[in-house]
């Protein structure tokens, strides 16, 4: 399977450090095999409705395949959840290249746009030249997880493609047709979230923030989602999940802040006390990753060991005094989680993290805890050599992301 590979770029493509050693796998199961069939990716898992420009590698891959001696393909969409990204076109592509991948992808992805969208058409093959051209000026090297960013998608070019979009309504001459452009539209409010929708406290609560004449983004999108039956926005989250945890913000959701010279540090505690923000004053920059698989908005760990789950009451108590937050929480088990965040003004500038968890149900029981922080560097790379991790073990430091992604990392010297 591909799962490793670069979504962006053709298999075989020689510029791609990401693609280079599934092509050595290949020459590999080659010498020892002549039964080789694979299982290909060809969705965004983590978000099924975010733009995922991967239309123009469908082709390539499947003659790379057919070239190198591969008996079947599978290959893998969203296939538990209707109307993700372009899903009939992806569909269609497939389909016809599965038969005969000699045929020309572009000539495919015209000949359905210009036959399912009718006068709509011309904008819409505009956007996906759009977000196919900007992934590659940005140098994105996106998997089959990826995030907004992970795509390329920023601000400005969400705004472009939303004006595409809207010049295709505009011309859809039926409303048959305006149907199909909405839900081709979705993941265009989806990525709209991501990119723009900054969270902003306001006496005591969380808002979202758009740009003007974006204000109803999320009610829109909820909107489409479920008239044209969007049913899962990631491969393990149902749709009605996400619109509900977005209709949470429209009236703000409780939140505490506090501050000191260096810091402004914000959490939601209904969202299993989620930080948001946290601001470091001097630079103005907001240092946490925010659009990582939206989790300012998803109150629970996706990641790894599973810790307790949706069946739980997300919500920690929390009281503010002065710099510091304390925050306490029952589990049904009789765990009870203890949780305190300080801004010290000794000129530190650190930001202190406490956390317990004890037991105080039937019997005894042994616990974990797992932090899992997620920054925002300013760079999208997953390469050790270039940005290094570390954390402080019994006064040691150890790097903590070697091995991330398909990178060796750096040597020992």
């Amino acid at each position: 399977c591909s799962i490793e590979c670069c979504t962006l770029h053709p298999i075989n493509d020689p510029h791609c450090k990401r693609n280079q050693k599934f092509c050595q796998d290949i020459d590999d199961w080659n010498a020892i095999s002549k039964e080789i069939w694979i299982w290909n990716y060809n969705t965004d898992f983590s978000c099924y409705d975010l733009p995922f420009p991967n239309l123009r590698v469908i082709g390539p891959n499947l003659r790379f395949f057919r070239d190198n001696k591969v008996k079947g393909v599978f290959m893998q969409a969203n296939g538990n959840g209707n109307s993700g990204e372009f899903c009939d076109l992806r569909n269609y592509v497939i389909s016809r290249l599965l038969w005969n991948p000699d045929q020309r992808d572009d000539l495919l992805i015209r000949e359905f746009c210009m036959l399912h969208y009718g006068k709509a058409a011309p904008p819409i093959l505009a956007y996906i030249d759009l977000i196919h051209e900007n992934a590659e000026k940005e140098g994105v090297h996106p998997g089959c997880f990826p995030t907004a960013c992970e795509v390329g998608l920023n601000e400005e070019v969400v705004i472009r493609a939303m004006k595409l979009f809207e010049k295709a309504l505009d011309l859809a001459e039926n409303e048959t047709v305006r149907n199909r452009v909405e839900k081709a539209m979705i993941p265009v409010y989806k990525a709209m979230i991501a990119t723009h929708g900054n969270l902003k406290y306001r006496e005591g609560k969380c808002y979202y923030d758009f740009p003007a004449g974006y204000e109803d983004t999320i009610p829109t999108y909820i909107e489409l989602g479920r008239k044209h039956n969007l049913t899962q926005t990631s491969e393990h989250e149902a749709a009605e999940v996400f619109f509900k945890a977005l209709e949470g913000f429209e009236d703000g959701l409780p939140a505490v802040q506090i501050e000191n010279e260096t810091w402004k540090l914000t959490l939601i505690p209904g969202n299993n006390a989620r930080i948001i923000d946290l601001t470091y004053k001097p630079t103005g920059r907001n240092i946490v990753k925010g659009d990582r698989r939206f989790g300012r908005i998803r109150p629970f760990e996706e990641w790894g060991v599973q810790g307790y789950d949706h069946d739980e009451d997300p919500k920690f108590e929390a009281t503010v005094e002065g710099q510091t937050i304390h925050m306490t929480k029952k589990l049904k088990d009789g765990t009870v989680l203890e949780r305190t965040i300080a801004l010290p003004d000794d000129g530190s500038g650190k930001v202190l993290f406490e956390g317990t968890a004890k037991y105080e149900g039937d019997g005894s029981k042994t616990l974990e805890l797992k932090i899992h922080p997620e920054y925002d560097t300013v760079t999208r790379t997953e390469d050790a050599k270039e940005l290094s991790v570390y954390v402080q073990d019994n006064g040691k430091w150890k790097l903590v992301n070697e091995e991330w992604d398909t990178d060796e990392g750096p040597s020992q010297d």
